[in-house]
């Protein structure tokens, strides 16, 4: 399991961080609360985890964190409640997650290819019609 968290951490920490900064507009505090993240996925993690259940975690558990910061550094409710309402849903996130990883999955496939398979795929990920690619 120690393999995995490492793969997950080399994987999903610059995301993670983006994604906090996104929310608290402070690079260090990114830093701070995407480490925290990343400790409470060690605390957790055991043989039931499986990567996508970790993904989902570490996601979840950086949008609370986010949450628990600005109460903690106490912002105005007001402002607490418009960030909120900008942070996606728990599903919607993991919807997005979903995305990100299935289209991390297809480019790792595409890497993998060669010659003309490499070229027919880029050109149909391009959105060209199949007679187009037989051009």
């Amino acid at each position: 399991m120690k393999l995995e968290l490492e793969e997950i951490y080399k994987t999903y920490f610059q995301d993670v961080y983006y994604f906090v900064l996104a929310m608290s507009k402070d690079p260090h505090i990114a830093e701070e609360i995407t480490q925290e993240t990343f400790f409470k996925l060690y605390e957790r993690l055991d043989n039931s985890y499986t990567k996508q259940n970790a993904i989902a975690f570490i996601y979840i558990t950086a949008k609370n964190i986010c949450m628990d910061n600005l109460r903690r550094n106490k912002f105005k409710t007001k402002d607490v409640e418009l960030l909120k309402n900008e942070l996606p849903s728990d599903d919607s996130l993991l919807e997005e997650i979903a995305t990100q990883e299935m289209i991390r999955c297809v480019h790792s496939a595409i890497s993998q290819l060669s010659g003309r398979s490499l070229e027919i795929a880029t050109l149909a990920l391009e959105g060209k019609s199949n007679p187009e690619i037989a051009d």
